[in-house]
């Protein structure tokens, strides 16, 4: 998803994945295998390709099975599965 919104920014501002990558800091291959969905990049990636492209970048936390904050017997067996 990511990858695929990258690729489109880019190409649609008719930039190389080699120029691309020299702005945000990365290698040209790295750029690549994020595009092609292969690679998951740490936020801070996703930032500076972001700003790169002149993108607003944007996270969101979606609703799951439920937090083991809110309840503290559910955090134990999560903690003790961890461990």
């Amino acid at each position: 998803m990511f990858g695929a919104e990258v690729r489109r920014l880019r190409e649609d501002s008719d930039v190389s994945q080699e120029r691309l990558a020299e702005v945000a800091g990365i290698s040209q291959s790295y750029l690549s295998r994020i595009e092609a969905g292969r690679v998951k990049p740490i936020v801070e990636t996703e930032a500076a390709i972001a700003i790169a492209l002149g993108a607003q970048l944007e996270v969101r936390l979606r609703v799951g099975t439920g937090s083991p904050i809110r309840d503290h017997i559910q955090a134990r067996i999560v903690e003790a599965l961890l461990r």
